[in-house]
């Protein structure tokens, strides 16, 4: 997949509910994604995470050295933080978070992550911005697939119906 290709130990996509103004964790690889799935599915787009930041602003962080990070460290100091998030966190040595464009407007973020610090150099930049690339065109093509699919559904409902009200019923007697 792509996040070992970079070298990197996990990553994660989330993918941005606008009626919910929250950022749903929606595919992953790694240790970290697995116990997110289960205590952090979904975050709000003012979350003081780098994830929140990233998406609020449009711009990328590469943070080489999490622990030391302001953001990490007040998630690690959330009295709210699952104890289970705090251990994966503690093994996170550096991060990139970019926002992903779908449709024209941004679709939610990717989160790439190793253990070892100051892993990403300025030659990960190209493919982390070309996987936020197709990250966005295969949100845009899931959404028109779903948009699709509702279409026709609704047009086999209306088939359905105009069936059952045309049916000749038999004439009484």
């Amino acid at each position: 997949d792509a996040v070992h290709a970079l070298g990197a130990s996990g990553g994660h996509i989330r993918t941005w509910n606008p009626r919910e103004n929250a950022l749903h964790l929606a595919a992953g690889v790694g240790p970290y994604y697995q116990v997110a799935r289960q205590v952090r599915k979904n975050i709000d787009t003012s979350d003081s995470s780098r994830t929140g930041e990233a998406f609020l602003k449009g711009t990328p962080f590469l943070i080489n050295d999490a622990q030391a990070d302001s953001a990490t460290q007040e998630l690690m100091n959330n009295e709210h933080c699952h104890a289970a998030l705090k251990e994966q966190i503690c093994e996170v040595g550096s991060f990139v978070t970019t926002v992903f464009m779908k449709g024209g407007v941004k679709g939610g973020t990717i989160s790439i992550h190793c253990h070892d610090t100051w892993f990403f150099h300025s030659y990960h930049e190209s493919p982390v911005q070309k996987l936020s690339e197709l990250a966005g065109l295969l949100a845009q093509e899931l959404e028109n697939r779903e948009r699709q699919r509702n279409r026709d559904d609704e047009l086999d409902f209306l088939q359905d119906a105009k069936r059952a009200l045309t049916r000749r019923r038999p004439e009484a007697g």
